[in-house]
């Protein structure tokens, strides 16, 4: 059973997948339905780190039976380390030698991408909220380790994004301006925000957009809305980063689209 409804799901064969029963919704992870899990037996509850804001679920699920398990994978400032998670589900559904395979493949080809010549390019990621305020990710998360990865030079410093304790950082869009107006290249967060499609509709979140140095020079990019989802697919995003940072072909990139 699933947490996520198939309306909700940008992951391809998952979705398929919910569509045609072969997974079943099992309630939101707020509010799981509790008939439904304890009729079907199930035995094991993997939860990502919003469980720890519903407590009260955690052990009601405990006390049907469940062990509750809490992949914290999110939390890892390093993106490989987000993708050695995979070696935990290797160990718990007998499948170590897939994972480890699977593991050591995207760490060959991340480290083969990040050996190559830095793209001496300055880059923001981030979207605008309903406040009209830049969410971006703290300067040592996997997001910004990423860029760095794929040859680029994440736009905030650790003092800059040190206001909050977690891995994403609101800014009010007037400081956001003063410390990234003059980035090369804008990465916008299309996994939070779906609605911008052109780069009309970015630029239309903020009247300040309008004057960032990658908006005037065309080059900013969007990300998919599945990009979160696939952890496996890191050496990928990371591959396709380093493309939009050099000029690349990106006719056929998946993850990032640029924006016109």
């Amino acid at each position: 059973m699933s947490g996520t409804k198939a309306d909700d799901c940008s992951v391809a064969g998952f979705k398929s997948a919910l569509e045609s029963g072969a997974i079943a919704y099992g309630g939101k992870y707020s509010a799981p339905d509790y008939e439904r899990l304890s009729a079907s037996g199930c035995t094991l509850a993997i939860e990502n780190t919003m469980i720890n804001h519903t407590p009260d679920v955690k052990k009601k699920l405990q006390k049907l039976g469940l062990v509750v398990l809490t992949e914290q994978s999110s939390s890892e400032p390093e993106a490989l380390g987000r993708v050695e998670w995979i070696k935990l589900f290797g160990v718990l559904f007998d499948k170590e030698d897939e994972a480890a395979h699977l593991f050591n493949e995207q760490k060959a080809r991340v480290e083969q991408t990040s050996g190559l010549a830095s793209s001496g390019k300055t880059v923001a990621y981030f979207y605008i909220n309903s406040n009209g305020a830049a969410v971006t990710r703290r300067a040592g998360d996997y997001v910004a380790k990423m860029i760095e990865l794929a040859g680029g030079n994440y736009a905030l410093d650790d003092a800059q994004t040190a206001s909050t304790s977690g891995s994403s950082v609101t800014l009010e869009m007037e400081r956001f301006y003063a410390t990234a107006k003059d980035a090369d290249i804008i990465v916008y967060n299309g996994t939070i925000d779906e609605s911008v499609a052109t780069l009309n509709d970015f630029v239309g979140k903020n009247a300040l957009l309008s004057q960032f140095k990658a908006v005037k020079n065309g080059n900013v990019w969007v990300t998919s809305a599945d990009m979160y989802q696939q952890m496996t697919s890191t050496a990928d995003i990371i591959d396709e980063l380093h493309g939009a940072f050099t000029g690349d072909d990106a006719s056929d990139f998946h993850y990032l689209r640029k924006l016109g």
